[in-house]
C-alpha cells in the first residue's frame, strides 16, 4: 500500500513547570506551533496519524504521531513533489 507523504503544521500543547509564575505570564503562554513530515497512515474526521519511518514494502512503520484535528492547521501532500535521488 501507498501512503501520502505530507507536511503537517500543528498547535501542540505548551507547558511550563517550575517555580511560581505571574498571572501576566500565564496569559501569555501560547500552544507552540509544530511542523511534522512523514506519511500519513490514517487521516479521518477526528485524526491524522503520521510515521515519519516506513520500511520499502510498507509493511512496517515507526516514529507514530497521532494529531487530533483539532490541532491541525495547515497539512501540505508532499507527494507529488518527490523526485529520485541517485
Amino acid at each position: 500500500m501507498e501512503y501520502d507523504l505530507v507536511r503537517v503544521v500543528w498547535k501542540d500543547i505548551y507547558g511550563a513547570e517550575g517555580s511560581w509564575f505571574s498571572f501576566e505570564e500565564a496569559e501569555a503562554m501560547e500552544p507552540a506551533v509544530v511542523e511534522t513530515v512523514g506519511w500519513a497512515i490514517v487521516d479521518n474526521d477526528a485524526f491524522l496519524t503520521i510515521s515519519s519511518s516506513i520500511d520499502s514494502l510498507s509493511t512496517f512503520c515507526g516514529s507514530i504521531t497521532t494529531i487530533p484535528k483539532g490541532c491541525v492547521m495547515a497539512a501540505y501532500s508532499l507527494t507529488s513533489a518527490q523526485t529520485p535521488r541517485t
